[in-house]
């Protein structure tokens, strides 16, 4: 269905970062991200996976059972899980895929003014992007990616969405 995409006519001048894969069937643009990445091999094996089975098995308490089997489901999501944000000249869609999750959001091209990247302090240092709609609201679209990630994403967003009168649908 999609093919890799035309990396100097999709990126230029974007590089394309580490994490990010870029695909292109011609109608639709799809940028994924796998959720796995290195640094989360130590605190899952660490602390999850044993936390989890040691809850499944206390007879005890039923919230015990529910908070375990709710992160078995998320280590599996990790493993499989893939977020993409699919860029069309009508709307931007931003899902996650295989297992179900509950950050999937579709905006209609049509209400998107801008797009921007931010700074998060926090237990780990990662930049979000945001959109500015037609009502003059900042909301987030994207969170936790490295800085080139962030950029990467905010620059082919403004290249595609809000450079319409110049080349719309082009990044």
């Amino acid at each position: 269905m999609f093919a890799q995409a035309n990396h100097a006519r999709l990126a230029d001048p974007f590089p394309i970062p580490k994490g990010f894969n870029v695909l292109s069937d011609g109608s639709h643009t799809v940028i994924s991200q796998k959720w796995i990445s290195p640094s989360i091999w130590l605190p899952l094996s660490l602390n999850i996976i044993p936390f989890a089975f040691q809850k499944m098995h206390d007879e005890s308490l039923v919230l015990h059972s529910v908070a375990a089997l709710f992160l078995i489901y998320y280590i599996i999501s990790i493993f499989i899980n893939k977020t993409e944000v699919i860029l069309s000249l009508t709307q931007l869609r931003r899902v996650t895929r295989p297992l179900p999750w509950i950050d999937n959001v579709t905006i209609n091209a049509s209400n998107l003014v801008s797009f921007s990247t931010r700074f998060r302090w926090g237990s780990g240092s990662s930049y979000d992007v945001f959109y500015i709609d037609t009502r003059n609201r900042e909301l987030e679209f994207f969170s936790d990616l490295s800085e080139a990630q962030a950029d990467f994403l905010s620059k082919s967003l403004t290249r595609f969405y809000c450079n319409k009168k110049s080349s719309p649908g082009i990044l």
